[in-house]
């Protein structure tokens, strides 16, 4: 059928406004913003932008962890502050360079996710989210009173500025382009994971973790993959703070923080990238421009990210939300696939006899091959009547199995 003109543009322009806010366009809107300093030089606003590049390095390795993989962290701050003091003590105890310390605070962050990870990621993700915050409220406790190592609550200052080679790091301009340079890297590096198999696997567990160890992803190992990313990530964020700052101290990196990231994330959309931008701008953005609301800028975050939801549940540039992700998507349609043939066997959807393997098929029917037929408990809960009907057993959840012969005369 030959479709008018005016019917293929509107269908382009619906793609069009589907696809929203591109990676590519966001790309080439970081390279733009690189020359905001020279545009606009005040040291003020210079500062701030700094700093809302760095948490939304930050929102992007707990979109990583959320929006992506579909678990909740709610002591990410802590990874923050862990990467700000292994750079700091780096560079002020030991006297190394700001690329060893930088470098350095990426993997022992990571490790230190891995670590955590390995034994938490068994628990649902409510309870990972309760055991997060855990290591968060540890973390601040270790931090004020490990005097003679962090400085307790005061802080390790003196922290002198970050050097690249020959290259130093002194002013505020300066730090604009490193935390940019840094969240560009973050973005293309989180973009390929995204379109890689990695990704796809990442989205299987945030839609439906059973049905996706069912086809095969090994859920732990992504699981802990996503984690540890994300926070590596904070690490390599913290090695910037630290300098730029030139103090750190843990009440930079408390709980508080660590929901306004989980919120950037919710409201900027879960699973996007440029959402995470977007998040971290909204949520630094408002109380500078409305000082008086700054000491309430969590509460503000919350009551946005609440109405946020109720309109758009999946956020302002984010793909699907959590409650809707499992309807309609490649999980929905293989488990739709998987009931069918928990309901008739023999045929499957089509209506025509299977010849070959299948979900609940060992292989081909035949007089001498028996047939499995037994239940999907792990997919889904209800019992195979219609398979019962046709005379396949159930007994106490083991498979039954029956001879073509036996089916045929019961039938």
């Amino acid at each position: 059928m030959i479709r008018s003109g005016t019917d293929i543009a509107r269908t382009i322009g619906t793609l069009r406004a589907q696809r929203g806010v591109t990676p590519t366009a966001t790309l080439v809107a970081l390279v733009a913003i690189g020359f905001f300093p020279v545009l606009v030089p005040n040291t003020y606003w210079t500062q701030i932008a700094t700093t809302i590049w760095l948490y939304a390095v930050l929102a992007i390795g707990v979109n990583v962890v959320v929006g992506y993989a579909g678990m909740l962290t709610l002591g990410h701050a802590a990874f923050y502050g862990f990467g700000g003091y292994v750079a700091a003590l780096l560079m002020v105890r030991s006297g190394v360079t700001w690329i060893v310390a930088f470098l350095a605070a990426g993997v022992l962050t990571g490790i230190l996710g891995l670590l955590l990870a390995l034994p938490c990621l068994r628990v649902q993700s409510d309870f990972l989210g309760l055991v997060t915050i855990a290591f968060g409220s540890l973390f601040t406790v270790f931090a004020t009173n490990w005097d003679s190592i962090t400085g307790g609550p005061s802080g390790l200052a003196g922290i002198p500025p970050a050097t690249l080679g020959p290259i130093q790091f002194t002013t505020n301009q300066d730090y604009y382009e490193l935390a940019l340079s840094l969240l560009v890297v973050v973005f293309i590096v989180v973009r390929r994971l995204e379109r890689s198999a990695v990704g796809r696997a990442w989205s299987a567990l945030r839609d439906d973790s059973i049905s996706a160890s069912t086809l095969g992803v090994p859920v732990l190992y992504y699981r802990v993959l996503a984690f540890v990313i994300g926070s590596a990530i904070a690490g390599f964020a913290g090695a910037i703070y630290a300098p730029f700052i030139t103090v750190v101290s843990p009440a930079a990196f408390n709980l508080n923080q660590s929901l306004l990231l989980v919120e950037m994330v919710i409201v900027g959309g879960l699973g996007s990238l440029p959402g995470s931008i977007l998040g971290a701008g909204i949520f630094f953005l408002i109380p500078q421009i409305f000082q008086s609301l700054l000491v309430y800028q969590v509460g503000i975050g919350g009551a946005v990210m609440v109405l946020v939801m109720a309109r758009r549940p999946q956020g302002l540039l984010g793909k699907t939300a959590f409650g809707q992700s499992l309807r309609g998507g490649p999980i929905a349609r293989y488990l739709a696939t998987l009931r069918a043939h928990a309901a008739n066997p023999l045929t499957g959807a089509s209506g025509t006899p299977h010849t070959g393997a299948g979900p609940h098929f060992a292989g081909a029917a035949s007089a001498s091959r028996p047939v499995f037929a037994g239940t999907a408990s792990s997919l889904d809960s209800r019992p195979l009547q219609d398979a019962t009907s046709a005379g396949v057993g159930e007994s106490s959840g083991m498979a039954q199995f029956s001879t073509q012969e036996d089916i045929d005369a019961s039938a």
